[in-house]
């Protein structure tokens, strides 16, 4: 009985490195999305809180000059703030080319795999039919052979 053999294993291999690889770029590229969410979160957490800070603070004379700082501060923050939702969306765009990179990665291997699956059910079919024509021919030899016995049996029992 032969072996099954895909002629197509070492695209498939390589394929499939092509998928991990892919996969391990998207991880990354996600990775990077969600740090730079965490990052615009912080971000909002010290706007919000420098915002009450500025929301308590008196105008006086005393104050004024804090009162400026704050404003400074909060408009810098605003700035970051924008540059960082930027970034988000530019890591976001990266992180979905590289989903689809992936997404056909796998569906290359996908088709693949599928083939293999194809051809070996074929190669499975071959071998039944092979292992069914030497039984037949089995039978067939052994109908020959009690046919063969009996008319020799006949033959006997006539010159007898």
């Amino acid at each position: 009985m032969r072996r099954f053999r895909f002629r197509l294993e070492r695209v498939m291999r390589y394929r499939r490195m092509l998928q991990e690889a892919r996969q391990r770029d998207f991880a990354e590229a996600q990775t990077r999305v969600v740090a730079q969410e965490r990052y615009i979160a912080e971000l909002e957490g010290e706007r919000t809180a420098e915002r009450e800070t500025f929301r308590r603070t008196r105008l006086t004379a005393g104050t004024r000059r804090t009162v400026q700082l704050i404003r400074a501060y909060l408009a810098a923050l605003e700035l970051r703030l924008a540059s960082a939702r930027k970034d988000r969306a530019e890591l976001s765009r990266e992180a979905s080319a590289r989903r689809e990179a992936l997404v056909r990665a796998r569906r290359d291997v996908r088709a693949l795999e599928l083939l293999r699956e194809k051809q070996h059910e074929a190669w499975r079919r071959g071998e039944d039919l092979e292992k069914q024509k030497a039984i037949d021919e089995m039978a067939a030899a052994v109908g020959r052979a009690r046919v063969n016995k009996e008319r020799a049996a006949r033959v006997s029992r006539k010159g007898a």
